[in-house]
């Protein structure tokens, strides 16, 4: 493998026919806007720190720097009135242009005094419980694999399964409970190999991180601009490609091997594109050993200036996953079925934004989402076709808000949002099915279910600075959902007071509303009635600037979920589980009403340091209870209890050639149901206690990742390799518990064992 590489980067410095890498030079270009109006700000200061380089704004708030060293750079911005900042991370190629938007916040104003420290962590008072990450942040993130999800799981308070999995759990929810936003649209699954009931069966994720311009992840007390959701938001916002040169890229990792190509459109625009597809099934048929996931995707990013006021967006992020288990290998490593998955998913969708005078703005997105997901799967010993699950779902949104500010105190952000969803759903129990508490399924056949209707809803949001120091935000909310005819409200407000330059404190409260997943609507019509989930958001906390690239914050969180479905005891055929936490989405769960309540509570914090010289690093810890009550009134852990969470992440870059880079990860004993062994002898299947629902833990997950980058700059390519090691001291994780009765014993499902990693990529 070492040779094979050396081989491959010797020919690609043949290809760029360049030496004398200590000669490359690139530039920065970028633009300056205010952060609430969305203006272009004329004649900011724009400096390289360190350099004697730099550049002032024009009119239109564009700055170019030419002439800049290759490697990572600091950029600072000034203007007067506004908040400095510095922004990190800034990549500078040989012979390329790099690209850099940033947004500058009105300072506080005191009499004639004004605040204008420098600042590397840019707040958003509208969402006190948010963390940003710039693009190379992403990139790289030890053991991040190129997955949004994995990098994001090292916040405080956000839990995952391990390494074979990309789901988050936020603050004791469950991964049905985020939202996930590219570009204004909405995104359903940002993961490859989905269940049936949206949750990651998979370790690879559709986003492609080498588009990300910038990520906004809320854990919590989240603006009115979102609904539909219990717990998070991740809002994304995907760059724009090279609108003066054609540039390309091409790159192998662990997610597999595509590139990223780019370039000009008429000179009023941009395009960008990126495709990517999976190797190992490829390695896998070339040597005969059996099947391996594969996956592809496709996604496109088209920009259009209309005018200097008018932009339209399209954007297309297509993906494509499949999975299919041999017999053979089903039966050598105990399992008791066999089968194949197919997962395919498609957002399209144009967003317009407009600069209406020089206060507001306005931002409207129309977007399509096609959705198929089909199964079937097999008796290991017998062949007989168990179960075959098929299903197709459609939704067509639409998006819209106004910004607009009336006066130097005040903001106001007005919309609305539209969707509606036509699915259909099959399923065939082809042999009777025992559940897990020993209850008999009879065979059943469900085809072509229809499930379709709107959910819709408006929002008002008030930002009001009474004084220099404070921020409030009055939100209200309304959504109508077509399919059980329910009206909900849902008030927002936050607040952040800075009491000094360093020290702010922060508070947020909410109502939040999710409604029933139309798959589970499809296995009984009487669940379209039910009432949409709902859950109560109160949250504090203060953040310190320990310097000025360093932040300490401390935050408390208390959730109180309420209207959850939950089987009536008399029907319930999987006894007393707590439904949103079902990863697989079972078939069958009995009569359903909205009488289930849960709560999540607990402290977390965060010290993060930008990497404004040479190293960078994050430290995040969290404790929580995450539990529900039972229809038979008992109080129990939900299935992300972990309780203890913790993380450390750092990196060092001891020249503009190589980083170095490590992270360790705690995930606190995850709760889970034990096997009856007897049950599942005499049953033939897999039998739970489920009268002890979650009384037992799995070992604390920890695992050691680690980075090192080795950058080789000529003066018109750039060629990047890297190697990681995952789980470093090959700890034994365990993933789950399951029944083999091809073996009559109990598996153990494990995480990754130590798993070494070879990344390159080559731009040009």
């Amino acid at each position: 493998m070492i040779n094979l590489i050396s081989k491959a980067l010797f020919l690609l410095m043949l290809i760029t026919g360049y030496l004398a890498a200590q000669d490359a030079v690139g530039n920065i270009h970028g633009k300056i806007t205010d952060v609430e109006t969305r203006q272009p700000l004329a004649g900011v200061n724009v400096i390289l720190e360190g350099l004697s380089l730099g550049a002032a704004t024009d009119a239109a708030g564009n700055f170019q720097i030419a002439g800049v060293p290759v490697g990572v750079h600091t950029i600072s911005a000034d203007y007067i009135g506004y908040q400095k900042i510095s922004r990190t991370d800034v990549v500078v190629r040989g012979g390329r242009i790099t690209f850099v938007n940033i947004e500058l916040a009105e300072a506080a104003i005191e009499g004639q005094a004004v605040t204008v420290e420098s600042d590397f962590f840019q707040k958003d008072a509208a969402n006190p419980s948010a963390n940003s990450f710039s693009a190379e942040e992403i990139r790289r993130s030890p053991g991040g694999g190129g997955d949004i999800s994995r990098i994001l799981s090292a916040l405080p308070s956000v839990s995952s399964r391990g390494e074979t999995s990309q789901d988050i759990m936020v603050r004791g929810g469950s991964p049905l409970e985020n939202g996930f936003f590219v570009d204004n649209i909405p995104i359903p699954q940002v993961n490859h190999f989905t269940s049936p009931s949206g949750a990651s069966n998979g370790p690879i994720g559709i986003i492609n991180t080498d588009l990300i311009d910038n990520v906004d992840f809320y854990t919590g007390g989240f603006s009115a601009k979102f609904g539909d959701r219990l717990s998070s938001v991740v809002n994304i916002d995907y760059r724009e490609g090279n609108r003066e040169t054609f540039d390309g890229q091409l790159e192998m990792n662990f997610a597999g091997f595509g590139g990223v190509f780019e370039g000009p459109l008429a000179k009023r625009g941009s395009w960008l594109v990126s495709g990517r597809r999976s190797y190992l099934d490829l390695v896998a048929d070339a040597i005969n050993a059996g099947g391996a996931p594969r996956f592809e995707d496709l996604q496109t990013k088209i920009v259009l200036d209309i005018n200097p006021k008018n932009k339209i967006t399209i954007l297309n992020i297509y993906g494509a996953s499949q999975f299919q288990q041999e017999k053979e290998d089903a039966l050598d490593e105990g399992f008791d079925e066999y089968f194949k998955v197919n997962n395919r998913q498609n957002t399209i969708g144009a967003n317009w934004f407009s600069l209406l005078g020089t206060s507001a703005w306005s931002n409207t997105s129309a977007s399509f989402t096609h959705k198929t997901f089909d199964f079937y799967s097999n008796a290991s010993r017998s062949d007989i076709r168990l179960v075959e699950n098929n299903f197709s779902e459609n939704t067509l949104h639409l998006r819209h808000s106004t910004f607009f500010q009336p006066g130097s105190v005040a903001n106001i952000e007005l919309g609305f949002n539209y969707d509606y969803h036509f699915d259909n759903f099959s399923l065939q129990l082809l042999v009777p099915d025992t559940t897990i508490s020993g209850v008999i399924i009879p065979v059943e056949t469900r085809d072509n279910v229809d499930v379709s209707g709107a959910r819709m809803g408006a929002f008002a949001s008030l930002t009001l600075k009474p004084a220099a120091r404070l921020t409030t935000v009055f939100g209200i909310r309304g959504s109508y959902s077509g399919f059980n005819e329910q009206t909900v409200i849902e008030p927002r407000f936050s607040l952040s007071y800075q009491f000094t330059s360093r020290l702010t404190l922060n508070g947020s409260a909410g109502i939040f509303h999710q409604g029933v997943s139309n798959y589970l609507i499809s296995r009984d019509k009487q669940f379209r009635n039910l009432r949409d989930l709902q859950s109560r958001h109160i949250i504090a906390g203060v953040e310190y600037l320990l310097t000025p690239d360093t932040r300490l914050s401390l935050e408390f969180f208390d959730k109180d979920y309420s209207d959850i479905p939950e089987p009536t005891p008399a029907t319930a055929t999987r006894g007393p589980l707590y439904l949103p936490d079902d990863r697989f989405g079972a078939s069958n769960w009995g009569l359903l009403t909205n009488n289930g309540t849960a709560y999540a509570r607990g402290v977390e914090f965060l010290i993060q340091k930008k990497m404004a010289v040479n190293f960078y690093g994050m430290i995040s810890g969290s404790y929580f209870r995450s539990r529900y009550e039972d229809f038979n009134g008992v109080t129990r852990d939900r299935d992300y209890d972990n309780r203890v969470l913790f993380s450390v992440i750092g990196g060092y870059r001891p020249n503009k050639k190589w980083e170095l880079s490590v992270r360790w990860t705690y995930l606190g004993a995850r709760p889970y149901t034990e096997i009856d062994v007897a049950a599942s002898l005499a049953a033939g299947t897999e039998i739970r206690k489920t009268d002890a629902v979650n009384e037992a833990s799995l070992p604390a997950y920890h695992a050691l990742f680690l980075r090192a980058d080795r950058r080789f700059n000529f003066r018109n390519a750039t060629i990047v390799l890297y190697t990681s090691i995952w789980n470093a001291y090959n700890r034994t994780n365990l993933d789950e518990y399951a029944w083999s009765q091809t073996k009559r014993e109990i598996l153990e499902v494990k995480q990754f064992s130590l798993l070494p990693i070879f990344g390159l990529e080559y731009e040009f």
